[in-house]
């Protein structure tokens, strides 16, 4: 009986501590984001906000363009800067190039059009390239 009760306290006196020093485990969740000063529209009318542009099928020798609107939504005046990147194929950009024009500095709470050019060059046939994309970059730093 005395063994019972010896291993009776031994057993509470773990829980108990177990209790004041529980295990505890922690981990790291690394969250980003951002926060953006303008939003990019498909046209001068519209409240949805563009994520693609589909340039269609082109052809050799050939410049496609599109208008978007970029709207500036902060108090400051944003300096824009567009760049094409992640082309896919790798070598498209071979066959391939984007430009842009329009003012490039946004006025505060403006809603401005930006013509996009994109160059189809004569020495590109469809089983070089056939399928493509890109992404655009539109940076807006603060003036």
């Amino acid at each position: 009986m005395r063994k019972i009760g010896v291993i009776l306290i031994i057993v509470s006196l773990v829980s108990l501590s177990m209790s004041v020093y529980g295990i505890t485990t922690t981990f790291n969740l690394y969250n980003y984001g951002s926060v953006s000063q303008m939003i990019v529209y498909p046209n001068e009318l519209s409240v949805d906000k563009i994520t693609s542009i589909n340039w269609g099928t082109l052809t050799p020798d050939s410049i496609q363009n599109t208008t978007i609107y970029i709207k500036n939504t902060g108090d400051k005046a944003l300096t824009l800067t567009m760049t094409a990147t992640n082309w896919n194929p790798s070598n498209a950009s071979d066959y391939l190039s984007f430009a842009w024009d329009g003012d490039h500095e946004l006025a505060p709470y403006a809603k401005n059009p930006y013509i996009l050019y994109l160059t189809v060059y004569e020495n590109v046939i469809e089983s070089t390239l056939g399928n493509f994309n890109f992404d655009i970059i539109i940076n807006g730093t603060s003036v």
